[in-house]
């Protein structure tokens, strides 16, 4: 006569004692989550800002010539357009603020976040260098009019930091 089969009995899991082995384990597995995901989504957010950033200088060659090469004084200029891009806006929060007749200011946070953004920008054109796109040379400017606009294509723009200093540049890879 054939063995009826075991029946499995379903055991609750066994509570696992903080000071043990598996205790740690599993501390140290949501600790590695948790770094992973901080490390993804802080180099997602600098690739958007780079994008936007990029998509930028990209809308300004949009009426030049195919051809054309940017010269590093060309460069330069376009950095220092970028860098007031904010300036109406700013002068709008101005008049609204002296028109409100408050003691408050209504736009702080946005007027503050904008003024934090030029600060830093400025202060990297005219120290280490402003990270832009290679326009000087043929190959970068082909390669930066052919960009889709998606993030996962960065990394096939060249990049180099310009500085204000008499227009020098000095070049590096973008490597993320």
């Amino acid at each position: 006569m054939p063995k009826a089969p075991k029946v499995k009995v379903s055991k609750k899991p066994k509570p696992i004692h903080p000071n043990s082995r598996k205790a740690l384990q599993l501390q140290s597995k949501e600790a590695h989550k948790d770094r992973v995901g901080r490390q993804k989504s802080k180099t997602t957010k600098g690739l958007q800002l780079l994008n936007t950033q990029l998509l930028w200088f990209q809308k300004q060659l949009e009426g030049d010539e195919v051809e054309k090469v940017y010269t590093n004084d060309d460069v330069c200029d376009l950095i220092e357009t970028y860098l007031s891009r904010f300036d109406d806006e700013l002068e709008e929060i101005e008049i609204a603020n002296k028109l409100k007749g408050r003691k408050s200011r209504p736009h702080a946070a946005r007027e503050d976040a904008i003024r934090i953004t030029m600060e830093r920008e400025r202060a990297l054109f005219e120290g280490p260098g402003f990270e832009a796109p290679d326009l000087t040379h043929p190959k970068g400017l082909i390669a930066f009019r052919e960009w889709n606009c998606k993030v996962d294509q960065i990394q096939n723009i060249k990049m180099i930091k310009f500085r204000r200093k008499a227009g020098e540049a000095s070049s590096s890879m973008m490597t993320e």
